[in-house]
């Protein structure tokens, strides 16, 4: 039983952790110093900064996808001026652009070149073009 929790605590120092895993403060412990090779603090502070990174890219992402849908830049500033308002915006435009595109694409039987005359646009292809 010594031996398998050595093996354990020896496999999960010599590989670099993903962040989500950390479950158990002792196991978080090992990785706190941020000076470390593993690339990742995560102090108090260090956990807050990631956070707060993370959130900055998501609002980035709203702003380009808000954007793609034909909005001008005060617009696509506003939708992702604070996750409030990217959910707003998320809920006000783009699931029912999404929801019109399912119902289209029923319409004519799953059908992705859709009919002659009106052909099926995805539209969101913008967002993921870019």
């Amino acid at each position: 039983e010594i031996a398998e929790q050595n093996m354990a605590s020896s496999t999960a120092i010599s590989s670099t952790p993903d962040p989500g895993h950390l479950q158990s403060k002792s196991l978080a412990d090992i990785f706190l110093d941020p000076d470390s090779s593993f690339g990742y603090d995560f102090t108090r502070q260090g956990r807050i900064d990631q956070l707060l990174h993370r959130r900055q890219v998501l609002l980035q992402r709203v702003a380009i996808l808000a954007s793609s849908m034909g909005f001008n830049q005060d617009e696509a500033s506003t939708a992702s001026y604070s996750c409030e308002n990217a959910r707003h915006f998320w809920t006000v435009e783009v699931l029912p652009t999404w929801e019109l595109f399912l119902k289209e694409k029923d319409k004519v039987g799953g059908d992705q070149q859709g009919s002659a005359n009106a052909p099926i646009v995805f539209p969101f292809k913008d967002f993921f073009v870019k």
